[in-house]
């Protein structure tokens, strides 16, 4: 039986969770995940855990956050003008949008003109797990 290699275009069904369970995104029911290994259409440690499988097979890895999505920085704290950020029913702990930007940011401190905010992304200091199942090496 072929095992995955580096160039080989694979389909995958796969669910990520957090330790106490949670699911951040599965593909069980949608359409299963195709890619080249060795692209680097996915990440580098998910590309990696497929080398080596046959179809059919199943395994569980986990991935530290930081790995994904860089250390847990300290400095990350920004202030951004209240103004800004008028379309948000503001608190401590909620994620919010800053204009212009894609990703979202945790609002840690509201003063009368200004927030301050923390650019983290929301999973860089989690450990992620993930179930892969590789169905077919195309």
């Amino acid at each position: 039986m072929a095992q995955a290699k580096h160039g080989h275009k694979v389909r995958v069904h796969y669910t990520a969770k957090l330790n106490d369970g949670t699911v951040l995104s599965s593909t069980y029911k949608r359409e299963p995940l195709e890619f080249t290994i060795g692209e680097e259409h996915v990440m580098r440690d998910f590309e990696k855990a497929i080398v080596g499988m046959n179809v059919g097979e199943a395994k569980n890895i986990a991935i530290s956050g930081e790995r994904m999505f860089g250390p847990n920085n300290e400095n990350s704290l920004i202030e951004v003008d209240r103004k800004n950020l008028a379309d948000y029913s503001l608190k401590i702990g909620r994620r919010v949008k800053i204009p212009g930007k894609r990703f979202t940011v945790k609002v840690v401190n509201i003063s009368e003109a200004k927030v301050m905010v923390d650019t983290n992304h929301p999973l860089c200091g989690k450990e992620l797990f993930f179930d892969i199942y590789l169905l077919a090496i195309l």
